[in-house]
């Protein structure tokens, strides 16, 4: 019965240090920080429009809307968040704009009104 014992015993034993070792081990997966840049009331954003006649749809000196895209139930709805006022062109495809209402990040569109029609999408801003 002794060495029953004293096997029991050598036997958890080891099972505890070798369930031990294993979380001396493990590391930690590097957390995400999901972070938004946004500009606030005053700051300039550029914004990307890939049809033409960018003058005719967006004319210096408008106040348009900014629309953040909302997942809802699988659908995609938008939310009015602020306004910009249409400040000059560059180039081609992108238009700087001021806001004077709300906060405006990366992925955030510029209309009118909510619906079809042309869109400007606003750009991370350069570093």
């Amino acid at each position: 019965m002794q060495p029953l014992k004293l096997h029991l015993i050598f036997f958890v034993a080891m099972v505890i240090m070798v369930s031990g070792t294993p979380l001396a081990f493990a590391q930690q997966e590097p957390q995400k920080i999901k972070a938004r840049i946004e500009m606030k009331s005053g700051d300039e954003v550029t914004f990307f429009y890939g049809g033409t006649a960018i003058e005719k749809c967006f004319p210096v000196g408008a106040v348009m809307k900014v629309y953040e895209k909302v997942q809802a139930f699988g659908l995609n709805e938008k939310r009015r968040i602020g306004k910009v006022r249409i400040l000059s062109h560059e180039g081609p495809n992108y238009f700087k704009a001021q806001v004077i209402e709300g906060t405006i990040g990366p992925g955030d569109v510029v209309k009118l009104k909510p619906g079809g029609g042309p869109a400007g999408m606003a750009c991370p801003p350069m570093q």
